[in-house]
């Protein structure tokens, strides 16, 4: 998450490295804070929640982890939080999902 904070010039940044603007990832409040992944594997959810976090969006989080529901290590559950608004994200359970709910939690709706 963007919790960990180095000061860089008197502006904050995290310690995570953005490819898209090659740089570091500037704590804001309209993308994702922090991202928590349930995996058999702690390494495996260690690796997908850093991967997560720099997605920044949830709609891309979603589409990046619907790829590993039936992985030898699959992504059983996560939350990622934005502080704009408090907002939660979790997954949802595919047996139990409509196309129109899967538009919606992929952002294609």
């Amino acid at each position: 998450g963007d919790y960990e904070n180095l000061i860089r010039d008197s502006d904050p940044s995290t310690t995570s490295y953005d490819p898209r603007c090659n740089d570091l990832i500037v704590p804001d409040d309209s993308h994702v804070a922090s991202i928590t992944i349930k995996n058999l594997s702690c390494m495996f959810a260690d690796a997908l929640a850093t991967a997560c976090f720099i997605k920044r969006e949830i709609p891309r989080i979603r589409f990046f982890l619907d790829n590993w529901r039936f992985t030898k290590y699959p992504c059983v559950d996560y939350i990622a939080y934005m502080r704009k608004g408090e907002v939660m994200a979790r997954m949802h359970e595919i047996a139990k999902e409509s196309e129109e709910m899967r538009q919606q939690r992929m952002g294609t709706a």
